[in-house]
């Protein structure tokens, strides 16, 4: 039962992303309908090693379409890390209205990125962030999403041997054609147990 509990939050928290359910312009001129109000603060670490040299593109485009083009909204702020030999910081900004079409430099940016890289260095990007939420101290009236986009599981085993697979506990996994995302959320944990103490004591 608390299993089941712990799915239904996690597919609360994530389902407006998935549906990328946002009001705006996206190329193309057309319009996506949602309800989402809660400014969004989204960190995106793409793998740029050269095992996923194969699937970068297909990746990046779904990154342009379905992040960037319809997720995105006013107010929002992005950062984008590129996972290669060392993790490299290509993109830092707020979402403005001139950019609910999608952001142009942002998008030409990831369009440049190269899968080259001998490893994929994904922790420096995870403890940055984890130093971003720990010291900005989100305000609950803000979410907090972060994105890895990768090649397989195996790029991330350096990940899960280091402290920052606490970041990974609570997450939700989109596979694709070669290539996968994690979605995680920095206080989802806290979130879920309070709400597993509280429904395990309704049971009482």
């Amino acid at each position: 039962m608390k299993k089941i509990l712990v799915f239904i939050i996690l597919a609360g928290f994530f389902s407006p992303f998935l549906g990328a359910q946002n009001t705006g312009t996206v190329p193309g001129d057309r319009t996506v309908q949602g309800d989402r109000t809660v400014p969004l603060d989204l960190y995106l670490v793409i793998d740029s090693s050269s095992a996923f040299s194969g699937s970068i593109n297909n990746a990046i485009k779904w990154v342009n379409d379905e992040v960037i083009g319809q997720i995105l909204r006013e107010g929002d702020s992005l950062v984008v890390w590129a996972a290669g030999d060392r993790g490299e910081m290509i993109f830092s900004g707020t979402i403005s209205s001139g950019d609910l079409g999608g952001n142009t430099d942002l998008r030409n940016r990831l369009s440049a990125l190269e899968a080259s890289g001998r490893r994929a260095d994904f922790i420096s990007p995870l403890r940055d962030i984890s130093i971003r939420t720990s010291q900005t101290q989100v305000p609950r009236s803000r979410l907090g999403l972060t994105m890895l986009v990768f090649s397989s599981a195996a790029v991330l085993e350096p990940v899960l041997r280091d402290d920052t697979r606490s970041m990974l506990r609570w997450s939700r996994t989109l596979r694709y054609e070669g290539w996968q995302v994690i979605m995680t959320a920095a206080d989802i944990g806290p979130r879920v147990q309070q709400a597993a103490r509280v429904y395990m004591s309704s049971l009482q």
